[in-house]
């Protein structure tokens, strides 16, 4: 397939594409795969899996600025993140195997959407007060929070697998079940996002499967809209509630997009 040869307009146009985008990375620490997919492809006319190579790429640069702005501020933990990681490969590859032998299970697209609508709902109530108050006031001890932690991403990994869902399930996860504050448990999850993009993202790339132009005007978007999300988070959004119910809120608008989409968004 011949690639395109992208005017002036259409970089633009990725270009601005990327920053939104970006910006929910930054922000909120979720991959803008469910974004980005449909967007690629409606503007360059890519196949599916061109274009979700295209926005892995994007993904990674993007969770890349973002980490980097969370990190000045202190809010990563980086061996955590690491265990998250490979529980969530774990996880995801049971996931998988449950999927082979129960494929209707990912064919629920409408169970899936009330599942992302339910859980931004409670989120968005919790960050107000209003819901199950406040776990991250009282931290797990140490101890406790590395088995919970290998647990919890097992159990992200596989549902997220099934699901399509990607990283979505993390943050909710760190913060109600690992008890991380919502800044804290974005900035984690941002090394978790990049350590599975990045792997997938070199592969793709090596065997051809990138829109190198996309990729650049994309990723450059989507770098600064990243370190814009990432500083509004700490500037703008400082108090840990007031986070927590706009992440609550992106999950209802992913919600919605997956309706409107029907079909489930790609894994990144």
């Amino acid at each position: 397939m011949a690639r395109p040869n992208l005017s002036y307009l259409k970089s633009l146009f990725l270009f601005l594409f990327g920053l939104p985008t970006g910006v929910l990375t930054g922000l909120t620490a979720i991959g803008s795969s469910v974004v980005l997919v449909p967007g690629i492809r409606w503007l360059l006319g890519l196949r599916p899996a061109r274009a979700g190579a295209t926005a892995l790429a994007v993904t990674a640069f993007a969770a890349l600025a973002g980490l980097l702005a969370y990190a000045q501020h202190g809010h990563v933990r980086g061996r955590l993140a690491l265990l998250l990681t490979l529980g969530q490969i774990i996880g995801a590859g049971w996931g998988a195997r449950l999927v082979a032998r129960a494929p209707g299970l990912a064919r629920l697209h409408l169970l899936w959407v009330v599942l992302v609508l339910a859980l931004g709902l409670a989120l968005a109530a919790q960050g107000r007060g209003v819901l199950h108050g406040r776990p991250w006031l009282t931290p797990l001890p140490d101890a406790s929070l590395w088995p919970a932690a290998l647990g919890t991403a097992l159990l992200v990994g596989l549902v997220s697998r099934v699901v399509e869902l990607g990283g979505v399930l993390l943050v909710p996860a760190e913060v109600d079940l690992l008890r991380l504050p919502p800044h804290l448990a974005q900035g984690t999850a941002l090394i978790v996002l990049l350590l599975a993009a990045l792997p997938g993202m070199l592969i793709y790339a090596r065997r051809g499967d990138l829109e190198p132009q996309a990729t650049v005007w994309l990723s450059v978007g989507g770098v600064f809209g990243s370190l814009f999300g990432a500083m509004a988070a700490h500037v703008y959004f400082p108090n840990d509630d007031t986070l927590l119910a706009l992440f609550g809120l992106a999950l209802i608008l992913i919600g919605v997009a997956m309706l409107w989409r029907r079909d489930a968004p790609p894994a990144a």
